[in-house]
């Protein structure tokens, strides 16, 4: 939660200077200019969210199923593992 409006803070400040700098038409430039890469960002940050969710139900209920939770965890494993591939891919995109 505190990455989510740490980043959506951050969008509001570069989309405030642009605006302050060149008018309402420097606002909309410069949120078209974030989109490319946020787009990945924000979806990486949602799924590590969910991940986070699952692993600590998993964590709370793991004394009634042991079995499962090597299941669970395997997910677990599985969406971080695209969220950090979402966020190369995010700042492969911001870097040019």
């Amino acid at each position: 939660l505190y990455l989510l409006l740490w980043n959506a803070s951050l969008i509001g400040v570069v989309i405030g200077q642009k605006v302050k700098a060149v008018g309402i038409l420097g606002g909309v430039t410069g949120f078209a200019s974030l989109v490319p890469h946020g787009v990945f960002e924000i979806v990486a940050y949602f799924i590590a969210t969910i991940a986070g969710g699952i692993l600590s139900m998993s964590l709370l209920r793991f004394n009634k199923n042991k079995q499962e939770f090597s299941l669970v965890l395997m997910d677990v494993l599985l969406l971080t593992a695209a969220s950090i591939l979402l966020l190369v891919i995010a700042a492969f995109i911001e870097s040019f």
